[in-house]
């Protein structure tokens, strides 16, 4: 008989020695799982020497998920005390450090010093609302349950998803002639709160604009607060009249949550035709009759054909002789000239002296962008009384009487 109660007096003292190493810990950590299996929640519990509590606290509903800036968020927790044979009294649940979220109203709704019977539940709702400027990501909301001693801190993981927009930005293209290229960047700006992807422009070229390339382009994704840009090349076409065009880009992206958003804007393009004077030729026609070559003292005539190269009208075009000591008029008027038309402009002039001339033509004229000028320097001979047989009289004979002079353009 005394055999059989050694065993069981051993037996329940190593049961008590458990029981009393156990109540000596003073802190507990561990996870789980929040309410649809989406995130993970972390916590940690301090309690007395002595004291075990069975209590927890559980978020029961968080609604929505994910939830956007500026949105209401529905946050229920619910307060479980395991203990079948004794009350939790004294239980405290509150909300701390919320991030972006704020208490809708203002306030904490009250959940102090509550008595929770053994084996009961009770369970309390915050309505909170997420900050209009938050930016995607997962946010930590901590509550915290106080029972007597008993303390528990709990992370409770939020999802919010902002939503992108995406402002685009072009360029305007002044003074434009028909064939030249431009290239026109297309900058975005993310000045939403979520995530943009997914990013495509298109442009439609309206006629009298050539694209090299393709016409739609597909950005990388931008976040919030980002940039991202792209560029199209253009020409324009020889046969566009003078005018102001836009060439129309379309944009179209999605978010996070697939939902697809779209813009446009333009491409502002000035076409003016520029005028182009080109001095085609000079040539020296003595007036005396039956003379191959003008003489000293004679008159000639100094004729400057000027033809228009551009692809607008040349207006109130002028043509003066200048820095070479020449008598007679050194001033001509030709007027309007159209693209490709030509014209002479004729100086009758007399040479004091034979010997090598160095002269200068200054031509004025204006269009759609304003005024112009273009020097051309040019060299020619007077013989001396029609005796010199050089290359000047030879150039004479052949041309019939007209020489034909060297020409520098300059500018």
């Amino acid at each position: 008989m005394r055999s059989n109660i050694i065993p069981f007096a051993l037996a329940v003292g190593l049961l008590f020695a458990a029981l009393f190493l156990t109540n000596q810990s003073d802190s507990l950590t561990g996870n789980a799982i929040i309410v649809n299996g989406e995130a993970n929640e972390t916590w940690t519990a301090s309690y007395k020497q002595g004291y075990l509590p069975q209590i927890n606290v559980f978020p029961e509903d968080v609604t929505p998920q994910p939830v956007e800036p500026g949105q209401d968020l529905v946050v229920k927790l619910r307060v479980h005390n395991r203990d079948e044979r004794m009350d939790a009294p004294h239980v405290t649940v509150s909300l701390d450090e919320m991030g972006p979220f704020k208490f809708k109203g203002g306030s904490q709704p009250s959940f102090n010093d509550m008595n929770i019977c053994r084996g009961c539940s009770l369970a309390n709702t915050y309505y909170l609302t997420v900050t209009s400027n938050t930016t995607s990501g997962t946010y930590p909301v901590y509550y915290v349950l106080q029972a007597g001693d008993y303390t528990m801190r709990k992370n409770l993981s939020i999802i919010v998803m902002g939503r992108p927009l995406l402002m685009m930005s072009t360029q305007v293209f002044d003074n434009l002639s028909p064939t030249e290229s431009f290239t026109a960047k297309i900058t975005l700006d993310n000045g939403g709160t979520g995530l943009a992807r997914i990013i495509q422009t298109e442009v439609d070229a309206p006629t009298y604009f050539a694209m090299m390339g393709s016409s739609e382009k597909s950005l990388p994704d931008v976040p919030s607060g980002g940039r991202a840009s792209t560029q199209y090349t253009f020409s324009v076409s020889e046969n566009t009249p003078a005018g102001v065009y836009t060439i129309p880009i379309q944009l179209l992206y999605f978010d996070e949550q697939n939902r697809n958003y779209s813009n446009s804007a333009e491409i502002g393009v000035r076409v003016v035709k520029k005028a182009k004077i080109d001095i085609e030729t000079v040539k020296i026609t003595p007036t005396t009759e039956g003379a191959l070559l003008p003489k000293p003292g004679d008159p000639f005539s100094l004729i400057v054909r000027l033809q228009n190269v551009g692809y607008g009208d040349a207006d109130y075009t002028n043509l003066e002789l200048q820095g070479c000591p020449l008598e007679g008029n050194n001033k001509a008027f030709v007027g309007n000239l159209k693209r490709f038309e030509d014209s002479p402009a004729v100086f009758v002039v007399i040479a004091p002296k034979s010997g090598n001339y160095k002269c200068k033509l200054h031509a004025t004229y204006r269009d759609d962008l304003g005024a112009h000028t273009l020097d051309t320097d040019f060299n020619f001979f007077i013989p001396t009384s029609g005796l010199d047989l050089g290359i000047n009289t030879v150039l004479a004979a052949l041309g019939a009487g007209i020489l034909l002079l060297w020409l520098k353009k300059m500018g």
